[in-house]
């Protein structure tokens, strides 16, 4: 990669009006650790954060396991995450990042491959555009004038493009590309089944697809639409709760998304061919009388 033109250890704070309130960058930085010193303890922040290793090592430790980095790699941190991420003492790294919030943010990153149990991605074919697109970031975070919070998003979109065309140039040499969507996908849904509002279009907002895009994948994976999948979640939740617990059947049925219990009850028995209640009592499990 060549080097971008960056003053050494900077940050820029933007805190005026953006043009979609979903997520918006607060932050955007530059560290270069030849000249800084490494935070080797474990810490949360209340924001996500992208990082691009433009040169030298470090390291990330999060959810429980260590990542190994360099040039090239993005590494994602979640919001109010447990991790500690630090430089190599021989070949300290120098890395450009943004720091996101908004209520859309976690989907931002799903739709570029990025959650908690998988958080880093090794750019190959598009480091140089990406490492271009953070200096046109800051450059717009930089600016004052009426338009730099356009040029801004401009840049952020500039960056996830290449990020996800990093997945489709790979394509032809990755047979798994839709499997790996397609897990997106669940790992989307088995985190937000509980959600009463969340649906497919949720998702597609959520992942930035489009229905009939992601349905394609999904269908060809798993050879159920996405409405399937999802309601098969819930319902296996429920009668997970169902058999372990005693909770209400009203109560089970809230907490995996169905706010009308005999809504709930209709599609348990269609899909299990016996009432909550019946199924309950079928494993042995007591009931509270109210259901």
């Amino acid at each position: 990669m060549k080097k971008l033109l960056l003053p050494i250890n900077v940050n820029w704070v933007r805190t005026n009006s953006v043009p979609d309130e979903r997520f918006h960058i607060i932050d955007v930085g530059f560290n270069d650790f030849n000249t800084l010193k490494g935070y080797f303890q474990h810490y949360r922040t209340t924001h996500s954060t992208l990082h691009f290793v433009l040169d030298g090592k470090g390291f990330l430790e999060l959810g429980g396991k260590r990542y190994d980095l360099g040039a090239g790699d993005c590494f994602y941190i979640p919001c109010n995450a447990d991790k500690c991420y630090a430089p190599n003492e021989n070949e300290p790294w120098k890395y450009v990042f943004f720091t996101m919030e908004g209520s859309a943010v976690d989907g931002f990153f799903y739709s570029l491959g990025f959650d908690e149990q998988h958080p880093v991605r090794h750019i190959e074919q598009n480091a140089q555009d990406i490492a271009d697109s953070f200096g046109e970031l800051i450059q717009a975070l930089y600016d004052t004038n009426d338009a730099a919070n356009l040029f801004m998003m401009s840049a952020l979109y500039k960056i996830a493009a290449h990020i996800n065309r990093e997945t489709q140039d790979a394509a032809p040499r990755d047979a798994n590309a839709k499997h790996l969507l397609a897990a997106q996908i669940k790992r989307c849904i088995d985190a937000n089944y509980f959600d009463p509002n969340f649906n497919v279009n949720t998702i597609c907002q959520m992942l930035f697809y489009s229905h009939s895009y992601l349905f394609q994948v999904f269908y060809s994976v798993n050879k159920l639409s996405l409405k399937e999948y999802l309601m098969q979640t819930r319902l296996q939740k429920a009668a997970q709760l169902l058999t372990q617990t005693a909770l209400p059947v009203k109560s089970i049925a809230e907490s995996v998304g169905y706010l009308d219990c005999v809504q709930f009850s209709k599609i348990f028995t269609k899909k299990y061919g016996i009432q909550p209640t019946a199924y309950r009592k079928k494993n042995n499990v007591p009931s509270y009388k109210t259901t």
